[in-house]
C-alpha cells in the first residue's frame, strides 16, 4: 500500500487503498445535506443526510484492519509534506495533545467557613495543621486540547525568480526538500521556453 500512494494523483478512489468504506456528507449553503457511501465496488447509495447548522463537505475513511497507521499525525505529517507540500489551499491537521494543568500562586479551600491556610498559631494547633492537609487540592491531571497545525507551509519558489525571494523562503524551501541542516550552497533559477514550458 505504501508504495501505491500517490500514484493516482489527485484521484479519489485512492481511498480505497486504506479504507474499507469512505463517506462524503455535503450539503450547500441552500439546500438539505446528502451522504454518498461506498465500500469501492460497483455500487454507492447516496441519500438525504441531516447536516446542523454547518455546510461544506467532510470525508470520512473507515480504516481497513491493519492499517491504522493512518491515524497517527506523524504518518499523515510525512504523507502531507511528501504529496501535497505545495497545493496552494492551506491543509490543516487538527490532533490531541496533553496540556500540563497550570498551578494556581496558592490554593485555598474553605473548611467549615474558614480558608485552610491560614497561619498557624505560635502555640501549635495540630488539628488545623491536619485540616489543611485534608484540603490540600490533588494534584491536576494533564488534559487534551485540539491543536491546528498548516502541514504545507512551504511556497512553490520556482514560480518565481530568485532574487524576489526572501533568502529566509530559499533556506527554508531548500531543507524541506534536501533534509539538509545546513544551508544551501548557492541559488540559480533557470526558465525555457518552446514546446514546453521548464522552470527550473
Amino acid at each position: 500500500v505504501d508504495k501505491l500512494i500517490g500514484q493516482f494523483g489527485l484521484g479519489f478512489y485512492s481511498a480505497f487503498l486504506v479504507a474499507e468504506r469512505v463517506d462524503v456528507i455535503t450539503r450547500s449553503c441552500k439546500e438539505e445535506g446528502y451522504i454518498w457511501s461506498s465500500d469501492g465496488g460497483v455500487s454507492y447509495t447516496i441519500r438525504p443526510y441531516p447536516v446542523e447548522d454547518a455546510h461544506g463537505t467532510s470525508v470520512i475513511l473507515r480504516l481497513k484492519e491493519g492499517e491504522h497507521e493512518y491515524l497517527k499525525a506523524e504518518r499523515l505529517t510525512e504523507l502531507l509534506k511528501k504529496h501535497s507540500m505545495f497545493i496552494r489551499y492551506p491543509i490543516h491537521l487538527i490532533t490531541e495533545e496533553l496540556v500540563s494543568a497550570e498551578k494556581k500562586e496558592e490554593d485555598e479551600v474553605e473548611i467549615d467557613g474558614e480558608k485552610a491556610v491560614e497561619e498557624v498559631k505560635e502555640d501549635g494547633d495540630a488539628a488545623a495543621d491536619e485540616a489543611k492537609e485534608d484540603a490540600a487540592p490533588a494534584e491536576a491531571k494533564p488534559s487534551k486540547k485540539l491543536v491546528d497545525k498548516v502541514i504545507n507551509t512551504d511556497i512553490p519558489v520556482w514560480t518565481k525568480k530568485v532574487e524576489e525571494i526572501p533568502e529566509e523562503d530559499l533556506k527554508r524551501f531548500y531543507k524541506s526538500i534536501s533534509n539538509d541542516y545546513d544551508d544551501y550552497a548557492i541559488a540559480q533559477s533557470w526558465h525555457f521556453e518552446g514546446i514546453m514550458d521548464l522552470k527550473i
